[in-house]
């Protein structure tokens, strides 16, 4: 952006008057600081904007990601309430559209009105999953993940967003894994209560020790809403552990007491995640078009619930939204920072941990020094935002 716009002003001394330069160059300013302004509140389809909504860093340290890995081999799973034989299957095959019919039957890849229970998917648009159960019998529309684990740990985050039509009982997130229920926990949706609220459901085996509220979120309906769940497995010797997130806030801790070496068996007691849209009632017939959508949806391995210790973090919007990379001490140049998932001219907010100093620089390579920070700052200055190239982190002086 920088070269560009370098390029345009060189052009322009040749025909324009200083003035000319000098209103072009505010009016360039004054419309990059709205576009941020309004950024906070609107959601906008081009992931690529300040206004989508953009995945985090993974919570926690220590952490490998997976996503490529686990997308390549997930399924998706159609199914209508009380058939017998379990969901229609097929490979998540690139997120290729699915529906099913009253028959359960697969019914093509476009929407009849035949259609019970749909899937769909957008690369483009955040790399968006849409879950949908049209009308009874649709039951459940979701991605099984299959990365089955009995030890160490793993990470999901998406955004979440629903709409009205979704009622009390649809899980939209789930470990499977429990030993006299299916599943070690839920956490569902209802679009109903509290201006669309998110709850944890605690299915399998727990030690009854719990940390926040069941209610994990409130006031989110058609809002875009983040979502980190770490699942650590149990140990003979230690418990498990599951932590969840909303918008980078812990909301909700529980511990389990299923011991794998006793009694899971690590053949025959494994865990696995699922997203999506499921559980409609007998006597739902009458809910239609529950809808939920999950996007940029990504999965780590073998880390911990326990912040990396002495880490300044960058984010893309101001109040700490947005893409955001954390920084220990060290240099950064631009090729470094990107390669972190930093975006070039594009960060407006910054945490800085007690005893850290951060020094931006408006050019590659520190050049041109325009921020130095001892604290957090919840929204750079004009003379700062969305003008970062590179970046120092030392110990504070």
């Amino acid at each position: 952006m920088k070269n560009n716009l370098n390029s345009i002003f060189s052009f322009s001394i040749k025909k324009a008057s200083l003035l000319t330069i000098v209103a072009a160059s505010t009016l360039v300013v004054a419309c990059k600081k709205d576009a941020k302004e309004a950024s906070v509140d609107t959601l906008s389809a081009n992931a690529g904007s300040k206004n989508a909504v953009a995945v985090a860093a993974a919570q926690g340290s220590g952490w490998t990601e997976i996503t490529s890995t686990v997308e390549a081999n997930q399924d998706v799973h159609l199914e209508n309430y009380n058939t017998s034989g379990g969901p229609e299957t097929r490979a998540w095959n690139n997120g290729a559209a699915w529906y099913l019919n009253s028959s359960e039957t697969p019914s093509g890849s476009s929407y009849g009105t035949g259609n019970v229970a749909s899937y769909t998917y957008s690369a483009s648009n955040n790399k968006t999953h849409t879950f949908t159960l049209h009308k009874h019998p649709g039951n459940r529309s979701e991605i099984r993940v299959q990365d089955n684990y009995y030890q160490g740990s793993r990470q999901f985050e998406g955004v979440i967003t629903i709409n009205d039509k979704v009622w009390e009982e649809n899980a939209v997130f789930q470990i499977w894994g429990g030993t006299t229920t299916a599943t070690l926990m839920q956490i569902r949706a209802d679009g109903s209560l509290n201006g669309g609220r998110l709850r944890v459901v605690q299915n399998g085996e727990q030690d009854n020790l719990t940390e926040g509220n069941e209610i994990i979120a409130t006031n989110i309906l058609n809002v875009p809403t983040r979502i980190n769940v770490i699942h650590i497995q149990e140990t003979s010797s230690t418990l498990g552990k599951v932590v969840i997130y909303v918008n980078d806030e812990k909301k909700f801790t529980f511990y389990e007491n299923i011991r794998p070496s006793s009694d899971r068996g690590n053949s025959t007691r494994t865990n696995y995640m699922k997203y999506g849209n499921y559980g409609r009632e007998g006597t739902d017939t009458d809910k239609t078009g529950s809808i939920v959508k999950w996007s940029n949806v990504r999965f780590w391995q073998g880390g911990s619930d326990v912040p990396a210790a002495n880490q300044a973090r960058i984010f893309q919007g101001c109040s700490y939204s947005g893409w955001n990379v954390g920084l220990g001490v060290g240099d950064y140049t631009l090729s470094q920072l990107q390669a972190l998932g930093f975006v070039n001219d594009d960060a407006s907010s910054l945490r800085v941990p007690a005893g850290l100093r951060v020094r931006v620089y408006a050019n590659n390579n520190f050049d041109t020094l325009i921020g130095t920070y001892t604290s957090d700052q919840s929204c750079f200055s004009s003379t700062v935002n969305d003008r970062i190239s590179s970046i120092r982190v030392d110990l504070a002086p």
